[in-house]
């Protein structure tokens, strides 16, 4: 039986510095899950804040604005149940673009990755409803879901790596040696070429 032919170009390998953008995708997703799930604090401060500045400028009297911030500040916190409902439905539609835009992320840049979202997809679905489950944004669910794949994807290939390397070590050590009798080679024959001038 003839011995198997090593692959000459080594296997591709995931590096943090290509995996870091997706991931940082993630985490920008999962702040503005955190963002729309507190809407029912941060409404009334903007209402305020922004009934203040308009009224201030209308006017010209910064006490009159200031005074108007506060009165509308204060009856926004009667619309509080609005306010939750929307953060809520927001913090559901953001988590789902989030994850969207994860899938298709992993999808054009990064096919090998989908083995593992096709090995293991309830971990993945998991996370996906963890991400529509209202008041549940405090844990990153996106960060830790493409975090958790690219890790595994990186100790993976860095294994598959070390053995080609192991494999194809005397191709290697042979493809050196060439490459240092061709350098030498140069070397001589520049040693030779200045030697004539």
């Amino acid at each position: 039986m003839p011995p198997a032919k090593n692959n000459e170009t080594p296997p591709p390998t995931m590096t943090w510095a290509k995996a870091a953008p997706v991931i940082a995708v993630s985490a920008t997703f999962d702040v503005l899950r955190v963002a729309c799930d507190l809407l029912w604090f941060f409404a009334p401060l903007i209402i305020g804040s922004g009934t203040a500045s308009a009224v201030s400028s209308a006017t010209g009297s910064q006490t009159l604005g200031y005074a108007a911030g506060i009165i509308t500040g204060g009856l926004s916190v009667l619309g509080m149940p609005f306010f939750v409902a929307l953060g809520t439905i927001l913090a559901m539609a953001v988590g789902m673009m989030g994850w969207l835009i994860l899938v298709f992320t992993i999808m054009l840049t990064n096919t090998r990755l989908l083995r593992e979202i096709f090995a293991n997809p309830m971990h993945f679905l998991l996370g996906l409803g963890a991400t529509q489950i209202p008041f549940i944004s405090a844990i990153p669910v996106l960060t830790l879901t493409a975090f958790r794949l690219y890790r595994k994807q990186i100790s993976m290939e860095k294994a598959a790596l070390q053995a080609w390397q192991m494999a194809n070590q005397s191709q290697l050590v042979a493809a050196q040696d060439a490459q240092m009798q061709r350098a030498l080679a140069l070397r001589r024959a520049l040693a030779e070429e200045e030697a004539t001038e």
